[in-house]
């Protein structure tokens, strides 16, 4: 029997099914590949950046666990997300609108994707800005599972990664692996998650102001930026050199290599004692689409940032990548 697995279809960028391998993708000059395991829905779905802050409620047609279960497994998961991107998540009550509806349904439940009983489909959920998220209410559930019964949280933790843009990753540990066997509890994030997490809503801030399109790759030969977390010398002929130094560094078009420096203090947003993860991406996809630096200090090209410091796109940037593309 098949392994119990999310509902969402293994389809990336127009295939049917997930990316490995020497698969060849042609793209023209403003397609951007990029190298990961993880991937994203077709089009590149996401929430605008103007919406951070998602709220959710509850609506089920069958009743399988109780609400107060329900509400603490998924605040759980949510917070998870929270703690490594910009998204902030609140519940509300009854019949108030919300972003995200979480509900157990079971067979036909009027969204066109019926599930198909125990030991199949655990659950499924929608790409943004739907925001739907379904539990099959025919499958074993439970929040501290044995053989037999599949974690809740675990597979909150997978769904709400597909409401804010991930579709599934081909490496087994991490939380956007399509299956989870019973009995396994399986709730932390994989640095394959939060990469490429980080990745869908960075490289969406030089979408939004240029003419690429970028889209990410399994294929490391065909290509045109990978990006990697490095420590000292690295064989690109440019060592890091440790905490409190370089940062990251980024080539020039048409090189396509951005490397983190791995001995650095990451996090995600303004926290006092690591640099901005997304901050330092925004600099140095700058550099990969043929920016050099800035010598205005509120710019995301600005050579230097200090630890704790957020930063997003300035006009000077805007302006300068308009000026270089003639756009």
């Amino acid at each position: 029997m098949m392994m119990p697995r999310c509902g969402v279809p293994d389809i990336t960028n127009g295939t049917t099914s997930m990316r490995s391998g020497k698969k060849k993708h042609h793209h023209g000059p403003n397609s951007l590949h990029t190298v990961s395991h993880y991937s994203f829905f077709p089009g590149h779905p996401r929430w605008p950046a103007s919406k951070t802050h998602l709220t959710y409620r509850f609506h089920s047609s069958v009743q399988i666990t109780s609400i107060d279960t329900l509400r603490s497994v998924c605040s759980q998961a949510f917070a998870r997300w929270a703690q490594v991107t910009l998204f902030s998540f609140q519940e509300v009550q009854g019949g108030n609108a919300a972003d995200i509806e979480i509900g157990f349904h079971r067979g036909d439940h009027g969204d066109n994707a019926p599930f198909d009983g125990p030991r199949g489909t655990l659950a499924h959920a929608y790409s943004p800005t739907i925001g739907k998220f379904h539990y099959d209410a025919d499958e074993s559930w439970g929040t501290n599972p044995s053989p037999g019964v599949t974690d809740l949280e675990s597979v909150a933790v997978h769904e709400i990664g597909h409401l804010l843009g991930l579709m599934h990753s081909s490496v087994p540990g991490a939380i956007m692996y399509p299956t989870i066997p019973s009995g396994v509890t399986k709730r932390q994030l994989h640095g394959d998650d939060i990469q490429g997490i980080r990745t869908l809503y960075a490289f969406a801030t030089w979408l939004s102001v240029t003419h690429f399109t970028f889209e990410e790759t399994q294929d490391y030969t065909n290509a045109d930026i990978t990006i990697g977390v490095h420590s000292s010398d690295h064989g690109d002929g440019h060592p890091f050199d440790g905490p409190g130094g370089t940062l990251a560094h980024a080539y020039a078009p048409t090189d396509g290599r951005f490397h983190y420096d791995a001995d650095e203090t990451w996090a995600i947003g303004s926290v006092p004692s690591a640099f901005d993860l997304e901050t330092v991406a925004l600099h140095e996809i700058g550099h990969l689409l043929g920016l050099e630096h800035s010598s205005i200090e509120d710019v995301i090209m600005f050579p230097t940032i200090p630890i704790g410091v957020r930063k997003g796109l300035h006009g000077d940037d805007v302006q300068g990548i308009l000026a270089l593309y003639s756009i």
